[in-house]
């Protein structure tokens, strides 16, 4: 079993790019965990702001790809008091000049009649105007593509305490709309999607097998114990039907042999043959860590085998992202992506300015 649905990434993601000032508290708060504030040990008391009354003029997001500091002052001689990284929304209380003051969570400490205090407050801090800018100008370079949290080799999963590239396996590189789009065109799908073939009834699928009838049974009021199954199709060349699964929080999909009905695999995503039928991959959003996850499987006669699984940091596939992965005749997986901090607009909608294209290929 593995994350939520797709679904649920894009509304936690949601929550993060709204620019509705009536719900600027929800946001705000969440925005405020992400922010590395200062532990240094500073005299000033900072420019308070009432935050139940304080007016957000717009958003604005960090464009310098090193971060920008976040100052106490508009000045540059400002003490610094920490630093927004790239991708970062900020929200914007006041302009002047070439500062924009910005409304932020912020912890102090600092000496008072001889002793150490802390506090967190809502202040306003300034960043400079040029480092900032639109949604639309944030995207993904290639630096960004191989950069994991989390891997998976031989059942052992190793989380990362500093992100890393992953070094075997596959190789990651950015292509252009025209290339994705002309690679498409030759995609390989062995996928049978014979879903009248084979239909639920009263809440029960039975997969005709040759030494037995596998049943999946639902169980929609189960509460924490919530099964709902639905059959996608098959790959005839594995002699694997293909089941989806939704539980209370998670989903996945799993293969089962058409012959002994036995629980082959399961994956996170749906499961894509290569085109020299030798792999299956998956890639799918985990909204829990804001992570791209990929899961890839060897076949060997007739066996999947896991390879390795990895949760890449800086990017995950776009909505309705089944119509936008593709094996290749190349040999290559396509995915259609987007930076992890670009996925909505400010009106919740898909960013889809920023699309960007992925290609993965096999060691």
């Amino acid at each position: 079993m593995k994350f939520v649905p797709q679904l649920l990434f894009f509304t936690s993601f949601s929550i993060l790019c709204s620019c509705d000032n009536s719900s600027k508290k929800s946001e705000t708060s969440i925005l405020a965990d992400t922010i590395v504030t200062t532990d240094l040990i500073s005299k000033s008391k900072g420019n308070l702001v009432d935050y139940d009354k304080v007016k957000v003029i717009k958003s604005v997001y960090v464009t310098n790809r090193n971060g920008i500091e976040l100052r106490d002052k508009p000045s540059i001689q400002s003490e610094t008091l920490g630093q927004f990284e790239y991708g970062q929304k900020l929200d914007v209380i006041e302009v002047k000049d070439t500062w924009l003051g910005i409304l932020n969570h912020l912890t102090r400490r600092y000496e008072e009649n001889g002793k150490q205090v802390e506090r967190t407050a809502w202040e306003k801090v300034y960043v400079q105007k040029e480092s900032t800018g639109e949604l639309s100008m944030l995207s993904l370079e290639t630096k960004d593509l191989n950069v994991i949290t989390a891997i998976t080799l031989n059942d052992k999963t190793e989380y990362l305490t500093k992100p890393k590239p992953l070094t075997q396996y596959v190789t990651l590189e950015l292509v252009d709309k025209a290339t994705f789009s002309e690679k498409k065109g030759s995609a390989v799908n062995y996928f049978l999607s014979d879903t009248i073939q084979i239909q639920k009834k009263n809440g029960v699928i039975e997969l005709p097998c040759e030494q037995t009838t596998k049943l999946f049974v639902d169980k929609p009021d189960a509460e924490e114990d919530r099964e709902v199954y639905s059959y996608a199709g098959q790959y005839e060349s594995l002699n694997q039907y293909v089941i989806e699964g939704t539980y209370y929080e998670s989903w996945d999909y799993k293969f089962v042999d058409k012959r002994t009905g036995k629980l082959t695999q399961e994956f996170g995503g749906f499961p894509y043959i290569s085109a020299n039928k030798q792999y299956v991959a998956c890639i799918y959003a985990n909204p829990y860590e804001s992570t791209g996850e990929f899961e890839l499987y060897t076949i060997r006669d007739a066996n999947i085998m896991p390879i390795v699984k990895a949760s890449f940091k800086n990017w995950a596939p776009s909505e309705d992202s089944s119509k936008e992965i593709f094996w290749g005749a190349d040999g290559a997986l396509y995915v259609r992506i987007l930076h992890e901090k670009a996925y909505f607009t400010g009106d919740e909608n898909i960013n889809e300015s920023s699309y960007q294209y992925l290609r993965v290929k096999t060691l």
